[in-house]
């Protein structure tokens, strides 16, 4: 949530000027970033008014607010089946700190905002299975959670596979 009623203490507002940012300081940031030439992040309230914008250097895939609200993270699409590259950049609701977080593996999918940091989903070598990361919130400490090689290992694919295994069940039950 980024935007409250007025009061601090209805659910909804009543009407378009019955509301406040929960961050104000992002509000003086709207025109300076209106005149860069990048990728633009447009936050806008349920009663269509912009809110915060942010511009990336880069043409992004997914932008996820912090668990805290305090940040922004952005990613682009980066290679496909690679064990290093795309990027997961950060910035704060102020606006201030744009930075590209230095983060293990092939990042070419999805990101999502934790309590501690984010995770997200990337490879650790060329060619292999992904694997879900995570990482703080500025980026450290990243690792491989969960290697989805392991959890596929579990279903068989293709002919007689699981969807027919499945489907066998269904009938004798």
């Amino acid at each position: 949530t980024l935007i409250m009623p007025k009061d601090g203490k209805a659910v909804l507002a009543k009407n378009a000027d019955d509301w406040k940012l929960l961050c104000p300081q992002v509000v003086p940031n709207l025109k300076d970033l209106a005149q860069n030439e990048h990728f633009v992040i447009v936050i806008i309230s349920n009663q269509g008014e912009v809110v915060w914008t942010h511009r990336f250097p880069v043409s992004l895939t997914r932008a996820v607010m912090s668990f805290d609200g305090q940040y922004l993270y952005a990613r682009d699409a980066g290679p496909f089946n690679a064990a290093s590259g795309g990027n997961i950049y950060r910035v704060a609701m102020d606006g201030s700190g744009e930075a590209k977080l230095n983060v293990t593996g092939g990042s070419h999918h999805d990101l999502v905002a934790t309590p501690t940091g984010f995770a997200y989903i990337a490879k650790q070598t060329a060619g292999a299975c992904d694997c879900i990361f995570t990482a703080n919130a500025d980026g450290t400490n990243s690792r491989c959670l969960v290697d989805l090689e392991v959890v596929f290992s579990h279903f068989n694919n293709g002919p007689g596979g699981a969807a027919l295994q499945f489907q066998d069940w269904m009938d004798t039950t």
